[in-house]
Protein backbone atom coordinates (compact mmCIF):
# COMPACT_ATOMS: atom_id res chain seq x y z
CA UNK A 1 0.00 0.00 0.00
CA UNK A 2 2.77 2.55 0.60
CA UNK A 3 4.32 1.89 -2.84
CA UNK A 4 7.88 1.39 -1.60
CA UNK A 5 8.09 -2.37 -2.20
CA UNK A 6 6.83 -5.08 -4.54
CA UNK A 7 6.30 -8.64 -3.31
CA UNK A 8 6.28 -11.64 -5.67
CA UNK A 9 5.67 -15.34 -5.03
CA UNK A 10 7.98 -17.77 -6.81
CA UNK A 11 6.08 -21.03 -6.54
CA UNK A 12 8.67 -23.16 -8.32
CA UNK A 13 11.40 -22.23 -5.81
CA UNK A 14 9.00 -21.87 -2.84
CA UNK A 15 10.09 -18.29 -2.20
CA UNK A 16 8.72 -14.81 -1.80
CA UNK A 17 10.92 -11.97 -2.99
CA UNK A 18 10.86 -8.31 -2.04
CA UNK A 19 11.75 -5.77 -4.71
CA UNK A 20 12.15 -2.03 -4.34
CA UNK A 21 10.00 0.35 -6.40
CA UNK A 22 12.61 0.25 -9.20
CA UNK A 23 12.37 -3.56 -9.37
CA UNK A 24 15.72 -4.32 -7.71
CA UNK A 25 15.92 -7.35 -5.41
CA UNK A 26 15.94 -6.37 -1.73
CA UNK A 27 15.31 -9.69 0.03
CA UNK A 28 14.12 -13.24 -0.51
CA UNK A 29 12.52 -15.71 1.87
CA UNK A 30 12.20 -19.47 1.34
CA UNK A 31 9.24 -21.46 2.72
CA UNK A 32 8.61 -25.09 3.65
CA UNK A 33 5.47 -25.09 1.52
CA UNK A 34 4.42 -23.41 -1.71
CA UNK A 35 3.49 -19.71 -1.30
CA UNK A 36 0.62 -18.46 -3.41
CA UNK A 37 -1.46 -15.38 -2.63
CA UNK A 38 -0.15 -12.24 -0.95
CA UNK A 39 -1.74 -9.43 1.07
CA UNK A 40 -0.10 -6.39 2.66
CA UNK A 41 -1.67 -4.64 5.65
CA UNK A 42 -2.63 -0.96 5.45
CA UNK A 43 0.53 0.19 7.23
CA UNK A 44 2.78 -1.92 4.95
CA UNK A 45 4.21 -3.53 8.10
CA UNK A 46 2.99 -7.12 7.59
CA UNK A 47 2.89 -9.40 4.58
CA UNK A 48 0.44 -12.32 4.67
CA UNK A 49 1.33 -15.26 2.45
CA UNK A 50 -1.23 -18.00 1.75
CA UNK A 51 0.12 -21.54 1.57
CA UNK A 52 -1.10 -23.20 -1.64
CA UNK A 53 -1.32 -26.74 -0.24
CA UNK A 54 -1.74 -26.75 3.54
CA UNK A 55 -1.72 -29.76 5.88
CA UNK A 56 -4.90 -31.85 5.77
CA UNK A 57 -6.03 -30.81 9.26
CA UNK A 58 -5.89 -27.02 8.72
CA UNK A 59 -5.15 -24.20 6.32
CA UNK A 60 -2.06 -22.05 6.86
CA UNK A 61 -1.08 -18.46 6.24
CA UNK A 62 2.40 -17.12 6.96
CA UNK A 63 2.90 -13.65 8.42
CA UNK A 64 6.16 -11.79 7.75
CA UNK A 65 7.32 -8.42 9.08
CA UNK A 66 8.12 -6.43 5.93
CA UNK A 67 10.90 -4.41 7.60
CA UNK A 68 13.27 -7.33 8.24
CA UNK A 69 11.63 -9.95 5.97
CA UNK A 70 13.06 -12.64 8.22
CA UNK A 71 10.98 -14.90 10.45
CA UNK A 72 7.64 -16.16 9.24
CA UNK A 73 4.92 -16.83 11.81
CA UNK A 74 2.44 -19.58 10.89
CA UNK A 75 -1.19 -18.58 11.35
CA UNK A 76 -3.30 -21.77 11.46
CA UNK A 77 -6.77 -21.62 9.90
CA UNK A 78 -8.87 -24.32 11.55
CA UNK A 79 -11.93 -25.62 9.72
Amino acid sequence: PDGRAIYVTLQATREVVKLDAAGELVARRAFDGMPRSLAVDAASARLLVARFVSPAERGEVWEIATADFDDAVVLPLHY
